[in-house]
């Protein structure tokens, strides 16, 4: 027998429960072995305690009959190929019951006990015990209806009708066990679960998301929606479809406040999920000049110079001029000119992921960065994109927008909290339209940067050289047209 043993466990070592398995058939295995070793020294088969040794050894083997099944039907035949995963209550119902017919045919078979006195007397003790734990009865009963209609399984997020939720991690007999968003662990009653409201959220795909956002009086309706939707669809966490949404909900005390709603897959990440569409409505707010306002409790606690805001002005517009002055791009100009530019440039902020725009968009303005880093990418043939370039700070990009108003011939994203200064048509139109000599600097200093540019990628060749006087030239023709010069 013990070889047997040793043959199925050969066979049966790589199924999940092989380890159970093994410890039932040579548990099996040995109590078998003594039952033969004591007959054979001589003692009597007949009396009590040989009885109790032979039934022993009897359900030990039909046990681990059971868990032969358990490992080669439910395991592997129903789990593990064909992805049925009967719940485990089923299989230790049936397992109960196997084992308590076996244990009657014993009684009655091997120990003469008359079953019909024995049943009376079981029904008289199961009526006591079942008045003393009709708690603990109800909870298992009610778990093995749960087991059967599977209204939500391990793994599941549900919310309880007390409004807390949470992921259900263990169905038992008895219990289930929940774990909150704040790691703790919820022990219920199935009795208790099935006589309340239960969510299970899911199951709900998608599910919709609901935010509220201020933003000041001041700001047209149609404008904060056209940024808050524009921030959700960059945020990269919101389904197409269902379309996100935003609603003028009602006029507060300090902000017009609006609700946004936006439709996701994973209940599980919810808080990420928001966070995530918080804070593109920041950035995207902030570079759009929309206030999100907060209520004034405070009075003046110093004084400010009359100036101040001019003296705030005058040290922002310093600091352009002093990044315009290090680009080489405008080293042709002269320090008023790019003051007069500094004095009608913005600087914008934006986060990391986001896009200063996408390759094809049309455009007619130029990037500097200020601080942070921004990578630049090429969309190939094929579908898929490239990286091309990391730019930081000092660095400058979409310079050919700016004076030819081409397409953007690249995507550019923020690697990290980026600030850059843009320029744009209008900030050159004045300097330009008043001094040619402008058009001559600037065609002169980027046709050299795209030489140089072409040289390195064609190996400094004499083709490439050629092209340089016509690339100016055109380059001129092209700036002037686009200046409407």
């Amino acid at each position: 027998m013990g070889l047997g043993a040793g043959v199925i466990l050969r066979l049966l070592r790589n199924l999940a429960p092989g380890r159970k398995l093994a410890f039932w058939l040579f548990l099996t295995a040995g109590a078998a072995g003594a039952y033969l070793i004591a007959s054979a020294s001589g003692i009597p088969t007949g009396t009590f305690w040989m009885n109790v040794f032979f039934s022993a050894v009897i359900l030990l083997a039909v046990n681990s009959l059971l868990q032969l099944v358990n490992a080669v039907v439910w395991e592997y035949l129903l789990k593990q190929k064909r992805g049925i995963n009967l719940p485990r209550l089923v299989i230790d119902v049936v397992n109960f019951a196997v084992l308590a017919a076996a244990a009657l045919a014993l009684l009655r078979t091997v120990f003469a006990v008359n079953l019909n006195a024995f049943l009376v007397t079981s029904t008289v003790v199961s009526a006591v015990v079942g008045l003393s734990l009709q708690d603990v009865l109800g909870s298992v009963v009610a778990g093995m209806a749960l087991q059967m209609e599977k209204p939500f399984a391990v793994g599941d997020w549900i919310r309880l009708s007390g409004e807390e939720e949470g992921q259900l991690v263990q169905m038992s007999w008895r219990t289930l066990t929940v774990r909150t968003r704040d790691n703790h662990t919820l022990i219920l009653p199935n009795s208790t679960v099935t006589k309340q409201s239960i969510t299970n959220l899911s199951r709900s795909k998608p599910f919709l998301i609901r935010l509220n956002v201020g933003f000041a009086y001041k700001h047209p309706p149609g404008e904060v929606r056209r940024v808050m939707l524009e921030a959700v669809r960059e945020s990269g966490v919101a389904r197409e479809e269902p379309a996100p949404s935003v609603l003028l909900k009602s006029y507060g005390d300090f902000s017009i406040e609006y609700e946004i709603r936006f439709w996701c897959d994973d209940y599980g990440r919810k808080p990420q999920l928001m966070d995530a569409v918080m804070s593109r409505i920041w950035y995207s707010a902030k570079r759009a000049g929309i206030e999100i306002p907060f209520p004034v409790r405070d009075v003046t606690v110093k004084t400010l110079p009359e100036d101040f805001e001019e003296q705030k002005e005058t040290r922002l517009r310093d600091g352009i001029f002093r990044d315009l002055r290090s680009v080489g791009l405008f080293e042709g100009l002269s320090d008023d000119q790019l003051r007069q530019v500094a004095s009608t440039s913005s600087v914008l902020r934006f986060t990391e992921g986001e896009h200063l725009f996408h390759q094809g968009d049309f455009g007619d303005s130029m990037y500097i960065v200020k601080s942070g880093e921004v990578r630049v990418m090429v969309r190939r043939a094929r579908g898929d994109y490239e990286i091309v370039a990391r730019i930081g700070q000092g660095g400058f990009f979409g310079e050919m927008s700016l004076l030819t108003g081409e397409p953007r011939t690249a995507s550019v994203i923020a690697d990290t909290e980026t600030e850059v200064i843009v320029l744009s048509k209008h900030d050159f139109s004045t300097i330009i339209s008043s001094d040619e000599g402008v058009v001559e600097a600037l065609s002169k200093t980027l046709s050299e940067r795209m030489q140089a540019l072409t040289e390195r990628s064609a190996r400094a060749d004499e083709a490439s050289r050629a092209v340089r006087a016509p690339q100016r030239a055109d380059l001129i023709r092209r700036i002037r047209s686009f200046f409407g010069l």
